[in-house]
């Protein structure tokens, strides 16, 4: 088992036949007019899993700090991958979070397969300067 792909993004939903919407997908930095800030960041995993992978599966999610200590309860939860074919099939996640970044500096999204850390995703949160006007809405 294996992630394909870890992304940001503003926000996700699914369709009926499994596919997944991203929209502002891929950032890697957080400008923010003041700290602490609120933040709301949808995370997408795709991940490939082989047959011979059946079974009941844990995964969890951490946002860390530099210095690894978590910012957030770390988000868990199991998911099960029926026997049979096909040889391989992906099975796609999303998690919308609603936090608070407490200081500038260098932050990752941490992906935790069955106690093995999968994939990571790095972000960097800085002060905007005076007057400036860089900030996104959907980021406050």
């Amino acid at each position: 088992m294996k992630i394909t792909a870890m992304l940001l993004a503003d926000a996700a939903n699914s369709t009926s036949d499994g596919r997944i919407n991203l929209l502002g997908a891929g950032f890697d930095q957080w400008p923010r007019k003041q700290f602490p800030s609120k933040a709301e960041v949808t995370v997408f995993l795709r991940t490939e899993i082989l047959s011979t992978e059946a079974g009941d599966h844990a995964i969890a999610l951490d946002l860390i700090n530099a210095d690894g200590k978590p910012v957030i309860p770390r988000i868990q939860g199991k998911f099960n991958i029926q026997s049979g074919p096909p040889f391989y099939r992906y099975l796609n996640l999303t998690y919308n979070l609603r936090f608070e970044i407490p200081s500038p500096g260098e932050y990752s999204f941490r992906a935790v397969i069955d106690g093995r850390d999968e994939s990571s995703c790095p972000i960097r949160a800085f002060l905007i300067p005076t007057g400036s006007t860089s900030e996104q809405p959907s980021q406050n």
